[in-house]
C-alpha cells in the first residue's frame, strides 16, 4: 500500500508491506489523516518511508550505553522502518523529517497556541503558564483553534508569512490539516486583571528575549533575530482577563 502525506508543501511517501494490517496502518497514521493526499495529486516525494515486515530492530552497546535502532537510512532520503514500530517511535521519525523540511523551507517552529480569526491566524506566545492554552479554550467556540503547542511559520509568495499546523499530538488535539493560514498577528500573552493590546517596544531587550525563547528548531541565532525583526510590525503585547470574554472577542476581531 502506498500513502502520500503533504506537510509544509512537501510530500512524504509511505510504502506498507501488503501483509501489514489496515488497523495497524490507521493507528500509526491517526494524527496524519488530514495530511493524506490522493495518489493522483502527485508531487515528487522529498522522503520515502518503507514499512517492512522483514526489517527488525537492532541493538548496539557502546561505552556502557545501549542504543536501539528502529529505522535505517537507505540512500539520502529513503528510510526503512519495522512493521511493529510503535506510535511513539513513528512520531519521532516524523518529527525528524518535519524538522528537516522546516530547515529546507527556511522556516521556524514556534512554541505557541493559535486561533483562526477573520480567516487569518493569530498566534499567542509566552512562557508556560502565560495563558496560551487558556485563551484558546476560552474562545474555541467563537474562533477555530489551530494549535495548542507548536506551529510552523514560513514565508510564502510575496513575502507574506503563513502558519502551518504540525501533526504532533498535543494536550488538546484540535483538528489539523495540511493547509497554510496567512498570519495576522503575534501576541506576547499574559494573564492580567485588565484586557488590552499594545504595540511591542522592540527597544526592550527583555521582551525580545521572551519572543526569541519561544522559537525553536534552528540554532542559528542570527537568522532567528532577523526573522523576528522582519516581523516586528506583527508583534503586540496582549494582557487578558478570563472574566472579560466579550471584550476579548471584540478586541481580537478589531485587531486581527
Amino acid at each position: 500500500m502506498e500513502i502520500f502525506l503533504k506537510i509544509l508543501n512537501f510530500v512524504i511517501k509511505l510504502y506498507f508491506d501488503d501483509s501489514i494490517k489496515i488497523t495497524k496502518i490507521n493507528k500509526l497514521l491517526s494524527s496524519y489523516k488530514n495530511y493524506i493526499i490522493p495518489k493522483d495529486c502527485y508531487i515528487k516525494p522529498k522522503y520515502c518511508l518503507f514499512v517492512r515486515n522483514d526489517f527488525k530492530y537492532s541493538f548496539l552497546r557502546k561505552n556502557r550505553i545501549g542504543y536501539l535502532s528502529f529505522f535505517k537510512r537507505k540512500k539520502k532520503n529513503n528510510f526503512i522502518i519495522p512493521s511493529d514500530i510503535t506510535d511513539t517511535q513513528f512520531d519521532l521519525i516524523m518529527r525528524i523529517l518535519i524538522n528537516n523540511l522546516v530547515r529546507i523551507k527556511k522556516a521556524f517552529i514556534i512554541h505557541c497556541s493559535a486561533l483562526l480569526v477573520n480567516k487569518k491566524a493569530i498566534l499567542f506566545i509566552g512562557k508556560s503558564g502565560a495563558g496560551k492554552s487558556t485563551i484558546v479554550q476560552i474562545l474555541k467556540k467563537e474562533f477555530t483553534p489551530l494549535c495548542d503547542d507548536l506551529a510552523i511559520v514560513a514565508r510564502g509568495k510575496g513575502g507574506k508569512y503563513h502558519l502551518f499546523q504540525v501533526p504532533y499530538k498535543e494536550k488538546n488535539n484540535y483538528c489539523k490539516d495540511n493547509l497554510s493560514y496567512p498570519i495576522s498577528k503575534f501576541y506576547l500573552i499574559k494573564k492580567d486583571n485588565k484586557t488590552f493590546i499594545r504595540k511591542i517596544n522592540f527597544l526592550n531587550s527583555h521582551i525580545i528575549a521572551k519572543i526569541l525563547g519561544e522559537i525553536c528548531v534552528d540554532n542559528n541565532r542570527e537568522k532567528i533575530v532577523k526573522f523576528v525583526f522582519n516581523l516586528k510590525n506583527y508583534f503586540f503585547e496582549f494582557s487578558f482577563s478570563k472574566e472579560n470574554k466579550k471584550d476579548l472577542i471584540k478586541l481580537l476581531k478589531l485587531f486581527s
